[in-house]
């Protein structure tokens, strides 16, 4: 297997044979299960999270006039939005937790200074809508190497993409340890590798899928990976069954890098 750290789009014609090693661990073992919520982002603005505080929130209401409370209201409408998107798997945690805490802060913002002159337009400038697409932009997961093995060689049938030294070697090591296994169980894994690198590792009949990414993705990009993975064994089927050379393959895992 080529070394990730310079690899480009190519099949084995062009790749460096790898040398057997002699990791064992399995998929589930090596890497953390994707249902497993560690690192769960916490949510910020404490301060309205209890019955009292959440009671004196409605009181205040009645001193606002109708834009003061429509606008306040909107805010709190954007957080619970965004925890919306996060459980239906449209963020990641580190979108997460700069967005909640971007309409969080505004809101505080907005807030005080209707109590404290609410003839002034402060409020109003301070409520302006701004800012959100580039922290989710910022703090976006995007692809940053593939590689796709078939079970028992060693040799990847495609390899894309850059990645640094030390998480090169992190790859290296976990694809090596896994093609070498005689089987294992179909689904879907995810391990951070560190410096804000996250490994996707999708488990076939008889190939698997290792996706490098930089910001921990999100679960439909983990639900997008495993579909591609899905199309790639059922569109090479035949190939794969009659052991063709890669160049007669089709891979969906292109378009990782491509979008």
């Amino acid at each position: 297997m080529e070394n990730p750290t310079s690899a480009n789009d190519h099949t084995p014609d062009d790749a460096a044979h790898g040398t057997s090693a002699h990791g064992t661990s399995a998929p589930g073992e090596a890497m953390q299960d994707t249902d497993s919520q560690d690192g769960d982002p916490q949510h910020l603005g404490d301060q309205y999270t209890n019955d009292q505080d959440a009671s004196e929130l409605e009181k205040d209401d009645r001193d606002y006039d109708t834009g003061q409370r429509g606008v306040i209201s909107w805010l709190r409408e954007r957080l619970k939005m965004l925890s919306d998107e996060y459980a239906e798997g449209n963020l990641n945690a580190a979108q997460f937790n700069a967005l909640y805490r971007h309409y969080s802060e505004k809101r505080i913002l907005v807030e005080k200074l209707i109590q404290r002159d609410p003839d002034s337009t402060a409020w109003q400038t301070a409520a302006q809508p701004g800012f959100t697409s580039n922290l989710r932009d910022r703090f976006e997961s995007r692809p940053r190497y593939y590689v796709v093995f078939k079970r028992g060689t060693p040799q990847p049938l495609i390899a894309a993409g850059k990645l640094p030294e030390e998480v090169a070697r992190q790859v290296l090591k976990f694809a090596r340890a896994i093609w070498r296994l005689p089987s294992w169980k179909q689904g879907l894994a995810r391990k951070s590798l560190g410096d804000g690198y996250w490994m996707l590792l999708v488990t076939g009949a008889n190939t698997f899928t290792m996706a490098i990414y930089f910001m921990e993705p999100s679960a439909n990009q983990g639900n997008e990976l495993r579909d591609m993975h899905a199309d790639f064994e059922r569109a090479n089927e035949g190939p794969l069954t009659r052991n063709m050379p890669p160049e007669r393959f089709v891979f969906p895992q292109r378009a990782l890098l491509e979008q």
